[in-house]
């Protein structure tokens, strides 16, 4: 794996080196320290350019827009056939390595945190997710406000086993099914008629436009050098600025609701193959929830099991002998 970069890496090479020091740690602070490493000095160094480019895009923007054909780009999209969808669903491989080392890696990024961190972390992610997510998110907790969610989810992963979680993994990936999910996608890009497609884009441009997608990009990289600074410092829960990263919590926030809001406003609906997959594959609680009920039941089995094996067993008298 690469630990550091010249002035030509492409963002894809960034992007890859990032996707896979994220996945192969079990810690995130590690994980975020070896990226700061890496790309924290590139970052500084081209930061007056990085803003350049963000003030900059609303004109790109704009001659996008100028150029876009709504009939031309339903058109493509809706000639993109299930068996397409279905290859990009496999080629995530949603069900992941061995149960056991995503249980592991789940427990560790889970159980690194203090709880308080934990919930602190889960609290600021929840506060990005547009309406209609975080509807469905609030719903798969069953009625739990988020911190009370998020401790309950600490503490499960501090008491449950490795094991315990790699076998509720395993469980909840036999009530998966990828094609039901790609007939899901594939159905939302079927509602991509060249009216729902024009009414969207009129949405964004008046709602968001390039100024509003310029501000998100400046703010990304006060985030990024922000977090980066503070985990290369060793704790990036806790940076210098945290006003620069709620800033972009909020513009964040903004733009994933401009989005949500423009599609319901065109008409889109979301198929329930698709909710139905997500809440199953994003439920963490309901995951760890149901390993903790299957420990019990297994140890309530296993009690009742042993009183039966090791109680004395019954003398009886045979008729007509004596005692």
């Amino acid at each position: 794996m690469k630990n550091s970069f010249n002035n030509n890496a492409g963002p894809k090479e960034i992007i890859d080196f990032m996707g896979k020091t994220l996945s192969n740690t079990n810690n995130q602070q590690d994980a975020l320290e070896t990226i700061a490493l890496a790309l924290l000095p590139k970052l500084k160094e081209n930061r007056a350019e990085l803003d350049l480019k963000a003030r900059n895009i609303p004109v790109f923007y704009d001659l996008l827009m100028s150029d876009v054909d709504p009939a031309m780009l339903s058109a493509k999209i809706t000639a993109v056939t299930q068996s397409d969808v279905q290859a990009f669903v496999d080629s995530m491989d949603l069900g992941g390595k061995d149960p056991l080392v995503r249980a592991q890696k789940l427990k560790s990024n889970i159980t690194s945190f203090s709880e308080d961190d934990y919930v602190t972390l889960t609290l600021a992610l929840d506060g990005i997710l547009p309406p209609s997510i975080k509807a469905a998110s609030d719903a798969m907790s069953d009625g739990r406000d988020p911190e009370t969610d998020a401790r309950e989810i600490y503490r499960l992963a501090q008491s449950l086993s490795v094991e315990d979680i790699a076998a509720a993994m395993t469980a909840r990936s036999k009530q998966l099914d990828p094609q039901q999910l790609a007939a899901g996608l594939h159905d939302m890009l079927q509602q991509c008629r060249p009216e729902r497609v024009e009414s969207f884009i009129n949405y964004i441009n008046d709602n968001m436009g390039g100024a509003g997608l310029g501000l998100l990009v400046k703010r990304f990289w006060d985030f990024a050098e922000e977090t980066l600074t503070a985990a290369d410092k060793g704790d990036f829960l806790h940076p210098a600025n945290p006003g620069k990263v709620r800033a972009f919590g909020r513009t964040l926030n903004d733009t994933l609701t401009a989005i949500d809001e423009g599609l319901k406003q065109a008409g889109f609906t979301l198929p329930k193959e698709v909710t139905s997959y997500a809440a199953q594959i994003f439920n963490t609680g309901k995951m760890l929830r149901s390993a903790a009920g299957d420990k019990q039941g297994a140890a309530i089995k296993k009690g009742a099991t042993d009183d039966i094996t090791i109680g004395k067993p019954l003398q009886l008298k045979k008729p007509g002998f004596g005692a």
